[in-house]
């Protein structure tokens, strides 16, 4: 069996939070259990893929939130996957898998992947590392966007920070990046 007991709604803040959910096996049997199991967890399953280019198929037609890929898919490898469905959909993946042996968690890392969930899985595991992977997911897209941002931070072509026409900044106490006035008084303001 692919789970143990039953888990109730994932609560974030305070309110529930429903999560769409793609599932990626080629196994019909697990990807049956997980479409029961995934509602009693403030989930639903808003697309199922047994292969690869499937997958990529119904990540482009339904947006999840993120994705349980199986790693032994029938005609690919689900940790490649979970890095395309990343890098080509922005979409989080967790893997599911029989052991956690050591190559496999090497893997998985290396193409980003969120999450691995070793079966049997229960659902208040399932419920927390698909929430986790979806939260973390989504702060690393905003670190991207920052930093892609501060690539575009007016500089003085031959300043330095203190010198006139200098953009100053850093981050400060909350870990934000504010923009203040340089030495002659010039503040940039985000757009």
């Amino acid at each position: 069996p692919l789970f143990g007991r039953e888990g109730g709604s994932a609560v974030i803040g305070g309110a529930a939070v429903q999560r769409a959910i793609l599932v990626v096996d080629a196994d019909a049997d697990h990807r049956a259990v997980l479409r029961r199991t995934l509602p009693g967890n403030g989930s639903r399953v808003v697309g199922e893929a047994n292969d690869p280019e499937e997958a990529m198929r119904q990540a482009a037609m339904t947006s999840p939130d993120v994705a349980i890929v199986a790693a032994e898919l029938g005609q690919g490898d689900g940790i490649y996957l979970a890095g395309r469905l990343a890098t080509e959909h922005g979409i989080p993946a967790v893997l599911l898998t029989p052991t956690a042996d050591s190559l496999a968690i090497a893997r998985a890392v290396q193409a980003g992947m969120m999450g691995i969930l070793v079966k049997p899985v229960d659902p208040p595991t399932l419920r927390a590392t698909l929430e986790v992977a979806v939260c973390r997911f989504q702060e690393i897209l905003a670190l991207r966007r920052e930093a892609e941002a501060l690539r575009w931070v007016p500089r003085e072509r031959s300043g330095s920070a203190g010198e006139d026409g200098a953009a100053v900044y850093g981050r400060d106490g909350s870990g934000r990046f504010p923009l203040r006035a340089d030495a002659d008084g010039d503040r940039w303001a985000r757009d």
